[in-house]
């Protein structure tokens, strides 16, 4: 069976249906695949900063998402380390992020692109990449076991960290060094005792963050550099083990946490630090994490989901006109111009967590400037 589209986007998370619903909201033929049902679990640290809040309001997604989802406003971080003490930083004046669980988050989004016009289809594993001469031209997937090939124009890989898109075209770039892995759980009734504020627990070699969620859990994710990557499928005893060794290098927050309990397995995610060679090849481009990611510490993922999505519109639609790869291209120039100020910024930032006299030395400058530590946070969070 052959499916025919103008765009095939692989993947359903954030980017995907941010840019299936700008593409379809201009009357293109847009199908959206994705491995999995909707909603589904997804390890993450469940926030959006206020960088993110503002790239839903420009796609005139804001209300719809607003109003379906259960949301906890985040006015900022308290950051917390063994080196020194600790400070509290702000967004801002009229800035906030939001702690809302993936699973919820994303589902929204991609009923938002579904109401713009975008088909959805569910469990169709992406195996290969078709060409037609030099240029892309579909994708094969597997759907209930049955192979099944769409034929499209535009093909835009936004399926994440391990881009079936991007290997298959061999744009991913392998053996980085970086085995950074997150371990994410939900704990049931723990928001309240957060009052608008997220919690950074850092020490060298592993960062613990603690966000509000809108239905009154909180998500605790753990990141450390590991060996091996405890992510499987599904929960495994090597997965629970790496997570009560990485928790008890903050006995200050188990302490807190002591008598809290988990609504739900242990998710994971990584290893980080995928980059790539370039975000496109003629006739098809990548968006979100597929287009490159380096560190989940910074919390800019969502973020730069939406606003890949956003730089990726005209340029998508002009290829759709003309045929022109250098539109795509054009993209990626683009692309890598909108980001490089975060990603010196967030090397910068790694580099002083990962080194204890470093940020020992920097925990006493936040705590007796905090004006210092909100001017780094706005523009952590892109606001």
């Amino acid at each position: 069976m052959i499916r025919e589209a103008e765009v095939a986007v692989v993947g359903a998370g954030p980017a995907g249906s941010a840019l299936s619903a700008r593409l379809a909201s201009q009357g293109r033929q847009v199908l959206c695949l994705d491995s999995e049902e909707f909603p589904r679990e997804k390890a993450c640290g469940d926030c959006l900063n206020p960088g993110g809040v503002a790239a839903l309001r420009r796609l005139q997604a804001f209300d719809l998402a607003a109003s379906g989802l259960e949301r906890r406003p985040l006015r900022g971080w308290s950051v917390r380390t063994a080196q020194g003490p600790g400070f509290s930083a702000e967004y801002g004046r009229g800035l906030e992020g939001w702690g809302v669980r993936r699973r919820d988050f994303d589902a929204a989004m991609l009923d938002y692109a579904k109401g713009r016009g975008t088909r959805f289809l569910p469990r169709a594993r992406v195996v290969e990449v078709l060409r037609s001469g030099p240029r892309v031209s579909g994708v094969l997937t597997r759907v209930d076991g049955r192979f099944r090939s769409v034929r499209a124009r535009l093909v835009v890989g936004a399926d994440g960290l391990r881009s079936v898109v991007a290997r298959r075209l061999g744009l991913a770039i392998t053996g980085s060094g970086r085995r950074k892995v997150a371990l994410v759980v939900h704990l049931a009734g723990a928001a309240s005792a957060l009052d608008g504020l997220g919690e950074l627990w850092v020490t060298p070699g592993a960062c613990a963050g603690l966000a509000p969620l809108g239905d009154g859990s909180a998500n605790l994710t753990l990141v450390r550099d590991v060996e091996r990557n405890p992510g499987a499928e599904s929960e495994s005893p090597l997965r629970r083990s790496a997570w009560r060794e990485l928790l008890q290098r903050f006995p200050g927050l188990a302490r807190r946490l002591d008598g809290c309990e988990r609504d739900g397995e242990i998710l994971a995610s990584g290893p980080f630090d995928r980059p790539v060679q370039r975000a496109f090849w003629p006739g098809a481009l990548l968006v979100g994490d597929a287009a490159g990611y380096y560190d989940p510490f910074t919390g800019e993922g969502i973020y730069r989901a939406l606003r890949s999505a956003e730089l990726a519109e005209p340029y998508a639609l002009e290829y759709l006109e003309t045929g022109d790869v250098l539109s795509l291209a054009e993209y990626v120039r683009v692309l890598r111009a909108e980001f490089r100020v975060g990603r010196v910024l967030e090397r910068f930032v790694l580099g002083v967590v990962n080194r204890s006299g470093l940020l020992a030395s920097f925990a006493w400058a936040f705590h007796r400037a905090p004006g210092f530590g909100s001017w780094l946070l706005r523009r952590l969070g892109d606001a």
